[in-house]
């Protein structure tokens, strides 16, 4: 499976690119210009410079918009219940899947 953050949103492959489908804005996601996506374990982040981060615990079913005081998030990363955010104004680290920072 493969997931790419566009400018149109997040999109999949589940057939190494031979085909696309692209994810339904739900609430929470991160607007429609995505800069940056990263998967692991059924978590997804998804961030935008304009938009701010957005994660989702259910492979994307659902998603949740989360409020940091960031300046341009440059970066994501998830493993396990740990969360990164690399913006312009710091680094910004979650332990807990994102709740508390």
């Amino acid at each position: 499976t493969v997931y790419v953050a566009t400018t149109n949103g997040l999109s999949i492959s589940r057939d190494n690119g031979s085909s696309w489908s692209r994810y339904a804005q739900d609430d929470g996601l991160s607007g429609n210009e995505l800069n940056g996506v990263t998967v692991s374990d059924g978590k997804m982040c998804v961030f935008s410079f304009a938009s701010g981060v957005s994660i989702s615990s259910d492979n994307g079913v659902t998603w949740k918009k989360l409020n940091l005081d960031l300046y341009h998030a440059q970066d994501v990363a998830i493993s396990g219940s740990v969360v990164c955010v690399a913006a312009d104004n710091g680094l910004f680290v979650s332990t807990d899947v994102g709740y508390t920072w």
